[in-house]
């Protein structure tokens, strides 16, 4: 890595216009931040904006600056950012990922109605990506925040519900036993959505979920 951020610089450097440059400074952006070096990479970033608005890497540069900005805290930046990168083609490759941490962003600022539609953005157009069940764990949060488990596709059954909290919060699924546990009180009980809210809490407040975190 560190030889080639010497080549990227380099191309930069001998080359600040050429065909290259561009990608060189997505690239050196990419590697400040996952040195966790923010300042740097908002700086190629911000020099891939300003010097290459044609880029074709412009979707991945909103992303990027979306991601710095998000792990400083800056969350209107962020958000900034994100919409930018969600503009793109839906064939675009950080299409989901973006969607997804857009709705992050939106609901720790509490922006709950546009958090739900780039979660269900993720979860209706790419339900086969890596980020459709993060997607879907960001409604049933917001869901719990609101008291409006309606956010959650009401096409997916109770038992689906139970083990997608199992999964993002355990890393594994009920067991059988488990589940058929919570499936009886659930149904014993008039209001779904704050039997599934109890789920969640019980999960969350386990010394499995402790252990684990």
């Amino acid at each position: 890595p560190a030889k080639a951020g010497e080549a990227f610089q380099q191309s930069i450097d001998r080359y600040p216009h050429g065909a290259l440059a561009d990608a060189s400074l997505l690239q050196l952006a990419i590697q400040a931040y996952r040195k966790k070096d923010y300042g740097r990479a908002r700086f190629f970033l911000n020099r891939l904006r300003a010097e290459f608005p044609e880029s074709i890497h412009q979707v991945d540069q909103a992303y990027w600056r979306g991601a710095t900005e998000l792990a400083e805290g800056d969350l209107n930046a962020a958000a900034e950012a994100f919409k930018q990168a969600t503009k793109a083609s839906p064939e675009h490759r950080l299409m989901p990922a973006s969607h997804y941490f857009a709705g992050e962003t939106f609901r720790r600022q509490g922006r709950f109605p546009e958090a739900v539609s780039n979660y269900q953005q993720v979860t209706a157009s790419w339900p086969d990506s890596e980020w459709a069940d993060d997607a879907l764990f960001g409604l049933i949060r917001v869901g719990l925040r609101q008291a409006d488990y309606s956010l959650v596709d009401d096409s997916m059954e109770v038992d689906k519900v139970i083990e997608r909290i199992f999964v993002r919060c355990l890393s594994r699924k009920p067991t059988d036993r488990e589940l058929k546990d919570l499936l009886t009180t659930i149904s014993e009980q008039p209001d779904k959505e704050g039997s599934l809210q109890d789920v969640f809490w019980a999960v969350l407040n386990s010394r499995e979920f402790v252990f684990n975190h």
